[in-house]
């Protein structure tokens, strides 16, 4: 009669874990030795690891803001003259891209728009709340002069200002 895995194979190197049976499809199980809980005990935590990998990630940022520092500190700031030479080159290309009309010569008042004068001032009616409140027939709703109807208020097209709210 054939022997099982566990007779046939011991590895105590690996803490004593062993197979304890086969299958017969190739897929070996393992059982746990009694020398488990040493190998548990040995190896390292949950928070061990969590504080390893923040103090890893924080040296990092560490590292990255100091290269960051010295780059800016080695880069030399440009000078006023140098500033003033890339504004003229850029001046010349967009002159050249973009050339400036010829001025007109103004002779009226410049108009800003075909509106006529006011010739009236707008009248003032009290607001939606205030003529509810007080019972009056007109209101000023949203600019525009508004009747009093029996469900509601008609809207025309005469400018307002309300005078209340």
């Amino acid at each position: 009669m054939q022997a099982g895995l566990s007779e046939r194979y011991t590895a105590p190197e690996i803490g004593g874990h062993m197979p304890s049976r086969d299958d017969g499809f190739g897929a070996v199980q393992f059982r746990a030795s009694r020398s488990s809980g040493a190998a548990l005990e040995a190896s390292p935590s949950l928070l061990a690891i969590g504080v390893t990998v923040f103090v890893a990630v924080l040296l990092a940022l560490c590292a990255h803001s100091l290269l960051a520092l010295v780059i800016v500190a080695a880069t030399p700031e440009p000078t006023a003259e140098d500033v003033l030479r890339e504004m003229k080159k850029w001046e010349g290309i967009w002159e050249q891209a973009m050339p400036v009309p010829p001025p007109q010569s103004i002779t009226a008042a410049p108009s800003f728009g075909n509106k006529p004068p006011r010739s009236a001032p707008v009248p003032g009616y009290p607001g939606l709340v205030e003529a509810q409140r007080g019972g009056h027939d007109i209101a000023c709703l949203s600019g525009r002069v508004s009747y009093r109807i029996p469900n509601g208020w008609s809207s025309s097209q005469r400018p307002c200002r309300a005078t209340t709210q």
